[in-house]
């Protein structure tokens, strides 16, 4: 039932931090790889540290022409796609001017931007490689959420620290869980499609906001890249056959009412 040998597993945002840490792990449980990023720097990063040669697409996805000419050479290319694991996203602590900033600050702009890459761009997707989605056994989508997809900021563990919570990243994330539930619905009982809604992850925040932060999740601490990987598996095997339209917390309780 967790067998991921030979699948084809589509990234969007490939190159991040969260994206390369997937890719790494699911090579080893011997899947193949069609991975998309806008930075060809980092693609080019990330394939240093894969054993095998897969399809990296360097691709600024809001280009809707150039994704839709990819689209079309990733159906010449392979006869179906098991997983599409949409990562793809401005985080709340984007270098995006007018992003991660105080309320009156926070620029108007970036909201075509945040709701372009969380929404649009994953049904844009998916209708394009529809067909070939529709030919594997097992078809899955894993969108990545947020906690904020939900849950209202709390606010109060941002204070005194250089980080915020833009409104353009919670809105977009909560359309994209919406817009989970719509293709769930739609493309089901063929196809799933679930979020993954993962809390702040621990990175280069500054010790006040970790402390802030890990006081109000029930297991004291911020996320790790591996906690992500079990869920990856889960909703892409069949382990998870009976599962869609979901919303999967993985932060360590920050969600509970």
């Amino acid at each position: 039932m967790i067998n991921l040998k030979n699948k084809i597993i589509l990234i969007t945002g490939a190159g991040g931090s969260i994206g390369s840490y997937l890719s790494q792990k699911l090579e080893k449980f011997g899947c193949k790889l069609i991975l998309f990023d806008h930075d060809k720097k980092k693609l080019d990063s990330l394939k240093k540290k894969l054993s095998r040669i897969f399809f990296l697409i360097d691709c600024d996805l809001l280009n809707r022409s150039k994704v839709e000419f990819f689209c079309n050479l990733i159906k010449k290319k392979y006869k179906k796609i098991d997983v599409i694991i949409h990562l793809a996203s401005p985080v709340g602590t984007s270098n995006l001017e007018g992003w991660n900033t105080e309320f009156k600050k926070q620029k108007i702009d970036n909201w075509d931007i945040s709701y372009n890459l969380n929404v649009t761009v994953l049904f844009f997707l998916v209708q394009n490689l529809h067909s070939l989605l529709m030919k594997s056994k097992n078809p899955s989508i894993i969108n990545f959420g947020s906690i904020y997809s939900e849950c209202s900021p709390k606010n109060y563990i941002y204070k005194n620290t250089r980080l915020f919570n833009p409104a353009g990243y919670s809105c977009s994330k909560s359309a994209s869980l919406y817009l989970t539930k719509w293709l769930a619905s739609t493309l089901g009982p063929k196809i799933r499609c679930n979020m993954i809604s993962s809390g702040g992850l621990m990175g280069t925040q500054e010790k006040l906001f970790i402390k802030n932060y890990s006081k109000v999740v029930p297991l004291k601490r911020m996320g790790n890249l591996d906690d992500l990987i079990g869920p990856v598996i889960f909703l892409s095997t069949a382990m998870s056959k009976y599962i869609t339209g979901q919303n999967l917390f993985v932060d360590g309780g920050f969600s509970i009412k």
